[in-house]
């Protein structure tokens, strides 16, 4: 019985989400590699945002958590790595549609700005609104949700259900 209870406190230790229905908040920072190879270990993927509902969504359930400050940035599953200024969801290799840049955005300041990042900032104005930053040096919280998630307004996705 002892080492079934370690076992289990090991567990609850490395656990990396808070856990939603359909988002999971990590418990750490981390660049956008890791948050993207974090939510694929765990059977997920970094959350996409292809349309204002799943955005309103999203924002409501960031709202629930302990991340949620007046300085708060987290990563979404997008970047222009393969050609700059398209930017593409990783998880479907779609290019991204539905947007909520802040205004002068994406810029890609310096040239290395290539992931993107949802941010609120009261202060700087970015109120739920979309940043291009760089991937690798910078740290921020990521939502992760389950891979089969799918924007059912996509034909080939319904008839890959079917």
């Amino acid at each position: 019985m002892k080492s079934a209870l370690i076992l289990f406190l090991v567990v609850l230790e490395s656990s990396i989400f808070i856990v939603d229905s359909k988002f999971f908040m990590s418990s750490f920072e981390a660049n956008w590699y890791r948050a993207f190879q974090s939510c694929a270990a765990s059977g997920k993927r970094l959350v996409s945002v292809e349309s204002q509902q799943k955005h309103d969504a999203l924002v409501d359930y960031i709202k629930t958590t302990s991340r949620y400050v007046n300085f708060s940035r987290f990563w979404l599953g997008a970047n222009d790595m393969a050609e700059e200024g398209t930017f593409v969801w990783v998880h479907s290799g779609r290019t991204v549609t539905y947007t909520r840049w802040h205004s002068d955005e994406p810029n890609n300041t310096g040239g290395v700005e290539n992931c993107v990042e949802l941010v609120y900032d009261t202060v700087g104005k970015y109120i739920w609104k979309w940043n291009d930053t760089e991937c690798k040096d910078n740290k921020r919280y990521f939502v992760c949700e389950d891979d089969f998630i799918e924007d059912d307004s996509d034909d080939e996705i319904k008839e890959f259900k079917k």
